[in-house]
């Protein structure tokens, strides 16, 4: 008789609590599901999906999947927004690294139109507001690995320099090397790529 009592009570009490136990059980199968996929696909920091799961799951069905929607969208618009803001910054900072690094792009740069892009006039005296004289029988051969054509070309017309160009892109290497010795009248070979 005692017995029979109690099992009475914990059937009232159940049936009070009803919809509490039925979200407990559908957020502890959503917990359960995401922990066995993880596990079965053997994802890194899987544990992310459990705590999604559980953090998803609402009262009923449909405030479940309206905030799945929500919280779905909402990520969705910050990596795109996200990509929009930062990807131009990340692009100038990568190619001015990769420049620097003597790095030839895989698309090369659009070439620019200028005589025929073969020799430029002998270098002269150049004088530039707070420079030093630059004279043509400089000791030392100006650094060019890592510009761009345009680059290249638009410093070897500033310093009155003869060029000769092979190939497109960016530099990669020149010669003479880059501090060694320069006579007037050379004319100084890059190898271009990209």
């Amino acid at each position: 008789m005692a017995w029979s009592g109690w099992i009475e009570g914990a059937g009232e009490r159940i049936g009070a609590h009803a919809a509490e136990l039925k979200l407990a059980l559908r957020v502890t199968i959503a917990g359960t599901l995401a922990f066995a996929v993880t596990r079965f696909f053997d994802l890194p920091q899987g544990y992310w999906a459990v705590i999604t799961a559980i953090v998803v799951m609402q009262a009923s069905v449909g405030g479940s999947l309206k905030a799945a929607v929500e919280r779905f969208t909402g990520t969705l618009a910050g990596a795109v927004y996200g990509g929009v803001v930062a990807a131009p910054v990340f692009r100038n900072i990568a190619q001015a690294a990769l420049r620097r690094l003597a790095v030839a792009p895989e698309k090369a740069a659009p070439i620019p139109t200028m005589q025929d892009q073969a020799e430029l006039p002998s270098r002269r005296a150049v004088k530039q507001p707070g420079a030093v004289i630059v004279e043509a029988n400089a000791d030392a051969t100006p650094d060019f690995v890592g510009l761009s054509l345009r680059e290249a070309l638009e410093k070897a017309q500033s310093l009155k320099m003869k060029l000769r160009l092979q190939g497109n892109g960016y530099v990669i290497k020149q010669f003479p090397a880059p501090g060694g010795r320069w006579n007037e009248g050379e004319v100084l070979v890059l190898n271009l790529q990209g």
